[in-house]
C-alpha cells in the first residue's frame, strides 16, 4: 500500500482531510519502507502495520479536528510536568505509576491514548465507555504482556505514544526490525513530535480537572533537549540501573513484542541492537546534562535499587528535591498501590546476557563512564 492510499483511507474512513500540517508524512514513509525492506516480517506483518499505520492517522485527523472545534484546547496551559525518564527496565512504570497516585497528578492513562477522540470529559472520567472498549483488549492481550510490563486500561502509559502522531517514536520499531528507520530517526529534528505530544496533552486535559501532569518515557533520554524547550519548567527523574540488567531485560521484552507481531526476532540481533541504541541514549542524555549544569536542579536522580527497597520513600524524595508537599493521604494512596502491584505478581520475566551474545564486561566497558559517573550499583548479572 502506497503512502497516498494510507493517507486517503483514513480521510476516508474520519470524512475529514485537514492533517493540521504534513510534516509527518517523512517518518511515515520511511518507517513503512524500513518494514518492507529491512524487518523480515511477511504479508500478515506488512498488513499489520498498514493497519497499525491507518489507526494513527485515524486518530491524528480526529485530534485535529477536536482542536479546530473546540479552540480552547490550544489555550490549555501545561505547567512545570514531573516527567520520569532514564534507561528502560529502570523502574520507570512503577515510579510513574506511583507518582500519578497523587490526588492532584494527572497521567496520559492507557484507555485515552488508545482512544482520544473526543477529548475526555471530568463528569464522565471514570465511566467512559471508552474504558470498558480498552478492558476488552486489555483482557486479551494483557495476561502474557504483564509479565513484562504492567498494564491496565486506567493506568498510566508512556507519553512517548503522544509523538507517533508525527511518526517520530521507538514504539514505532517495536514490533518490526527497521534500523532505516531509526537511523533517521536519531538524526532528525524531532520538533514535530514534540509539538503534537505537547497538543496531546492540551487536548486530554482541556475539559477534565486542572492537574500536575506526570509523564514517564525512557526515549526522552534522547531528546532532552527537545524535551525542555517544549516544556521549559519541567521536573525530571532520571532513574538508574546497571546495563547488564536493562539490556538483556529490554532485549527479552523487544524479542516478545516483535514474536507476537509475527517479526523476526533473532535474540543476538536483538541484543546488539539494544546494545547499541541506549548506549547511544545515554551518551546523548549525558552529554546535554554536562553541557547545560544550570539545568541541573531540574533533575533527580533515583537508583533501581532504592525504588525496590523502598519505592513511597524515593517519591518523598523526589517532592522534597522539587519543593513539592507531600500529604498523609498521597503517602497512603501509594501504599496501597504498592500492597495491590507487587513486582512478581503476574509472573517474573527471566532473561541472561548469554541468550543475546552479552557479557557483563563487554558492557561495563561500553558503559563505563555512566557506570563511574552515576555510582551504579552491580548487576544481578555480574
Amino acid at each position: 500500500m502506497s503512502i497516498m492510499e494510507l493517507l486517503d483511507n483514513a480521510e476516508a474512513a474520519t470524512g475529514l482531510s485537514d492533517w493540521g500540517g504534513l510534516e509527518f508524512i517523512e517518518g511515515l514513509t520511511v518507517l513503512r519502507d524500513s518494514v518492507v525492506k529491512e524487518s523480515q516480517t511477511g504479508k500478515a506483518g506488512l498488513e499489520a502495520f498498514d493497519d497499525m499505520a491507518t489507526s494513527i492517522l485515524v486518530k491524528r485527523l480526529k485530534v485535529i479536528d477536536d482542536r479546530t472545534r473546540h479552540p480552547e484546547i490550544s489555550r490549555e496551559e501545561i505547567l512545570s510536568p514531573l516527567i520520569v525518564v532514564g534507561l528502560p527496565r529502570t523502574g520507570t512504570t512503577i515510579l510513574h505509576a506511583l507518582l500519578a497516585q497523587a490526588s492532584n497528578a494527572r497521567s496520559p492513562l492507557d484507555w485515552e491514548i488508545d482512544e482520544p477522540s473526543p477529548p475526555p470529559r471530568q463528569a464522565s472520567y471514570n465511566s467512559d465507555p471508552r474504558i470498558a472498549r480498552r478492558k476488552a483488549v486489555v483482557d486479551v492481550i494483557g495476561p502474557a504482556m504483564r509479565t513484562y510490563h504492567i498494564m491496565d486500561a486506567q493506568l498510566p502509559d508512556e507519553c512517548d505514544v503522544l509523538l507517533q502522531y508525527a511518526f517520530q517514536t521507538f514504539r514505532l520499531n517495536a514490533n518490526f526490525y527497521t534500523p532505516r528507520y531509526m537511523e533517521w530517526l536519531l538524526q532528525t529534528d524531532t520538533s514535530p513530535g514534540y509539538d503534537f505530544h505537547r497538543q496531546m496533552l492540551q487536548h486530554l486535559g482541556a475539559f477534565t480537572d486542572d492537574k500536575q501532569w506526570v509523564l514517564k518515557s525512557p526515549t526522552h533520554i534522547f531528546w532532552l533537549d527537545r524535551l525542555l524547550a517544549t516544556y521549559p519548567d519541567a521536573r525530571i527523574v532520571f532513574t538508574h540501573r546497571d546495563p547488564a540488567d536493562v539490556v538483556p531485560s529490554t532485549a527479552s521484552f523487544y524479542c516478545f513484542v516483535r514474536r507476537n507481531a509475527g517479526s523476526v526476532a533473532e535474540p543476538r540481533r536483538v541484543g546488539r541492537e539494544q546494545l547499541d541504541l541506549w548506549s547511544a541514549g545515554i551518551r546523548r542524555a549525558m552529554q546535554y546534562r554536562s553541557e547545560n549544569p544550570h539545568r541541573e536542579k531540574q533533575f533527580f536522580d533515583v537508583h533501581y535499587r532504592e525504588m525496590n527497597s523502598d519505592p513511597v520513600a524515593v517519591v518523598r524524595e523526589i517532592y522534597r528535591h522539587f519543593g513539592m508537599p507531600f500529604y498523609d493521604v498521597t503517602e497512603q494512596a501509594m501504599q496501597r498501590f504498592m500492597a495491590e502491584n507487587q513486582q512478581g505478581k503476574h509472573g517474573t520475566h527471566k532473561y541472561s546476557l548469554e541468550q543475546f551474545g552479552l557479557d557483563k564486561a563487554s558492557l561495563d566497558e561500553e558503559f563505563g563512564e555512566y557506570l563511574q559517573a552515576y555510582n551504579i550499583p552491580n548487576s544481578a548479572n555480574a
